[in-house]
């Protein structure tokens, strides 16, 4: 690991050169008022973890037992997986009507994922899993826009929280713990509405793709967010474009409902619960830029906090050990950690209790520089009610600290260096922990 941070080290000595303007997409095709625009990046990650908990993405996945052999060692890992491409077509425009069409890729696919049960046909090598990654979907969507109104069609970024907007900012891939992060199908509604010169209110309302399919009835969500353009600092993500970001407020909600066959009916007679759940955004700027592209020595804080039930999938890797439930006389088809059956056989959706919050701090501008100090937790107050899966151990709070360092080295070139500490809280007392420290690079276009 040394010889890991050296190598930052030695890059970032070679690049204390001027601010860059943001990237740009690539012009494929303009012609006949179309426009086929290419962007992505190729992204190098090599992390060393305390323990083998994890592969590139964290998120609020448990760290392992240190009675388990993957909670007593650690693990070193280079990847490319996160590299993305993305392709955006914008046609002409027709009458009031702009349209646009985006589709995003990214090679994070896991089918098949390392050593899967040969006794299934599915196998996959180690040397495989990095070396000739699945090619899967983030975002593919067509829009609408006419005036303040926007319609969108397709799969992309839920709309609790405003995702991605307030996404702790990692260079360790997103998400991690206590982050909203849900790409999901949808058709949404958005509005925009300017209050005087300096104010802007935006909204939206979803029907998306129901969380359990055997409840039949879709998910709604509904969210509004208040920006005030007065007060502005820079923000971004790891691998995006460096931006000012005015003072903002948001506060989004949604509804669902489960189906659950009632215990010992043999008409086919269900249970229906009906879950909610809101999410509580901001970002303030505390040392403020002097204009939209002035954004250097700026500071801004952002956080998030969200409580209900019934809404792990928006958290990837939350479980807290509840087993997926497939069909037989009792139980439904429902991914695990949405809820789960206690001793006495009644059914429980799982309670969420969210928060993180994070300090981002933009260099003077000749540095090309940011760093994030960040805090994130999700905690549940009662799944250690619910029957855990064989052999586990119910666990109900994970925890992450992070510090990261990022720098501009060209236009194009981008590298990051990250401390990373995992905690898990598992019911018998037993906290493991992992500390992570990678060291990432992006040629972005």
């Amino acid at each position: 690991m040394k010889k890991v941070v050296g190598l930052f080290l030695v890059l970032l000595a070679a690049g204390l050169v001027s601010a860059h303007e943001a990237r740009a997409d690539v012009t494929l095709l303009d012609k006949d008022d179309w426009k086929v625009n290419f962007s992505g990046f190729v992204e190098f990650d090599a992390f060393s973890d305390s323990v083998r908990s994890f592969t590139e993405v964290v998120g609020s996945n448990p760290v392992d037992r240190p009675d388990t052999a993957n909670g007593m060692s650690g693990r070193t890992q280079f990847s490319m997986r996160n590299s993305r491409l993305a392709f955006g077509v914008l046609p002409p425009k027709m009458g009031n009507w702009k349209t646009r069409a985006y589709l995003e890729m990214d090679f994070l696919g896991y089918d098949p994922s390392i050593n899967a049960d040969a006794t299934k046909g599915a196998t996959n090598s180690e040397g495989s899993y990095y070396t000739n990654p699945t090619l899967r979907m983030r975002h593919g969507y067509f829009a609408g826009e006419n005036g303040p109104w926007q319609i969108l069609v397709g799969q992309t970024w839920s709309l609790i929280g405003w995702q991605s907007q307030y996404v702790l900012s990692t260079v360790s891939v997103a998400p991690v713990t206590g982050t909203l992060y849900e790409r999901t199908p949808q058709i949404t509604l958005f509005n925009k509405t300017d209050m005087g010169q300096s104010s802007q209110l935006r909204s939206g309302f979803s029907i998306v793709r129901p969380p359990q399919k055997d409840a039949e009835v879709p998910e709604l969500d509904a969210a509004v967010q208040y920006n005030f353009n007065g007060m502005k600092a820079a923000f971004t993500s790891t691998n995006g474009d460096v931006k000012a970001n005015p003072l903002s407020v948001a506060l989004s909600g949604s509804l669902r409902q489960f189906v659950i066959p009632k215990a010992g009916d043999s008409t086919g007679g269900n249970d229906h619960y009906l879950s909610s759940m809101f999410a509580l955004d901001t970002f303030i700027p505390i040392l403020t830029a002097s204009g939209d592209k002035e954004i250097g020595n700026t500071l801004g804080l952002s956080g998030e906090f969200t409580q209900g039930k019934g809404y792990a999938d928006e958290f990837p890797g939350w479980t807290g050990n509840t087993p997926q439930l497939s069909s037989t006389a009792l139980n439904p088809n429902m991914d695990a950690g949405q809820g789960g059956f206690d001793p006495s056989s009644n059914f429980r959706l799982v309670d969420l209790r969210t928060w993180n919050a994070q300090l981002q701090y933009h260099l003077p501008a000749d540095c090309a520089a940011f760093t994030t100090l960040g805090y994130g937790q999700l905690y549940s107050d009662n799944v250690d009610g619910l029957a855990p899966s064989s052999g586990k151990v119910i666990y109900n709070r994970t925890e992450v600290y992070l510090i990261n360092f990022v720098k501009d080295l060209t236009k194009q070139v981008r590298v990051g260096l990250e401390f990373d500490h995992f905690r898990t809280s598992y019911t018998d007392g037993v906290a493991p922990s992992d500390n992570r420290i990678q060291l990432s690079s992006w040629f972005r276009f």
